[in-house]
């Protein structure tokens, strides 16, 4: 007959560090996913760029887009007001990454 191997139980201290990371990561997990669907909720993520009166990148065309005047197929922001896209700064400059804008571009958001 094989001898079977006896596992020892894990100390507490791992499984309680065990806990602690896997709540750290759900956390997390449910922090990005807000942001996400804030995001998400704010803008049309499948429209092209909106650009500044100056040509700077803003990010997507928000829902509630007013402001917007389309000039030879380019979508530019009029308003003073950039408060939406600085709201969502984060995933603004996330969506202008993915989207293809140069980096040296994001750092003047």
């Amino acid at each position: 007959m094989r001898d079977s191997i006896q596992l020892e139980p894990l100390p507490q201290w791992t499984t309680r560090a065990l806990r602690v990371g896997l709540v750290i990561l759900l956390v997390a997990m449910l922090v990005c996913a807000y942001l996400t669907a804030g995001f998400v909720a704010e803008f049309h993520v499948l429209r092209p760029t909106v650009y500044s009166n100056t040509l700077q990148p803003l990010g997507p065309k928000p829902r509630a887009g007013g402001c917007i005047k389309s000039v030879e197929k380019t979508l530019v922001w009029e308003c003073d007001d950039r408060s939406v896209f600085e709201r969502h700064r984060l995933g603004c400059r996330v969506w202008l990454w993915l989207a293809g804008i140069p980096a040296g571009v994001l750092r003047a958001l």
